[in-house]
């Protein structure tokens, strides 16, 4: 069991080390690259990022200090015995021996106990750059299903808009022709409900991109008028 524990272990970490941080966040995108540019702007405006890298940083530390931790098994004593004294030189080299002393004892159970404590300290900074790195693919990913969203809407709403303008020139010739006895009550009042329907829909398509427009800013951390002043 602990050399499968072990294995995935090192499986993990290697797969971390071997993605590239800097291509899900990049340090200093352009801002002619929008998605990039935005996923950087997320990152730093978001406050999670920061609680992460002191937790790391917290993590190493702790690992820093376990591997040390070998020395709190160790005892030291020292003890000095300043009464008395002699004339006598062969005595007081003696009576000087008895009176310093200087022990060692070791603590079996702690020192064995070591190697666990690294361990458990080696897989806390694991832990924390895990959630540092999760935490950067969350970023990119709800930037760029956010903003995809965003721009969905703005095209449906345009393409909405575009059907209620024609609905709406259909309406007044059909009711042109109406006035004048060339078409039907029906043909006319086909032509307003199609007028209406699209009216409908561009509302809906409104306040779709409200949402979207702020749900994206929510993420951004700025409204979005701001970015690209």
């Amino acid at each position: 069991m602990k050399v499968l524990l072990l294995f995935i272990f090192l499986c993990t970490e290697i797969a971390f080390s071997q993605i590239d941080t800097n291509r899900i966040v990049e340090p200093n995108p352009s801002i002619t690259d929008t998605i990039e540019y935005l996923v950087k702007i997320a990152w730093d405006n978001n406050p999670m990022p920061q609680l992460y890298r002191s937790k790391k940083i917290q993590a190493e530390e702790e690992l820093h200090q376990s591997k040390w931790s070998w020395l709190d098994a160790l005892n030291f004593t020292y003890t000095f015995d300043p009464s008395g004294s002699n004339t006598n030189s062969s005595v007081q080299s003696t009576d000087k021996l008895q009176r310093f002393g200087v022990g060692i004892s070791v603590n079996i159970g702690s020192l064995f106990r070591v190697p666990s404590v690294i361990r458990q300290s080696e897989e806390e900074v694991l832990v924390a750059n895990a959630n540092l790195l999760n935490h950067r693919l969350y970023i990119r990913t709800q930037v760029i299903q956010r903003y995809a969203l965003y721009k969905q809407n703005i095209a449906m709403l345009r393409i909405r808009s575009e059907a209620v303008n024609d609905a709406q020139s259909t309406l007044m010739l059909v009711r042109y022709r109406y006035e004048n006895g060339e078409t039907t009550l029906e043909t006319y009042n086909n032509a307003l409900r199609v007028y209406t329907d699209n009216q409908e829909r561009q509302a809906v398509s409104i306040g779709d991109l409200a949402f979207t427009k702020a749900s994206l800013e929510e993420i951004l951390g700025m409204r979005w008028e701001d970015i690209f002043k």
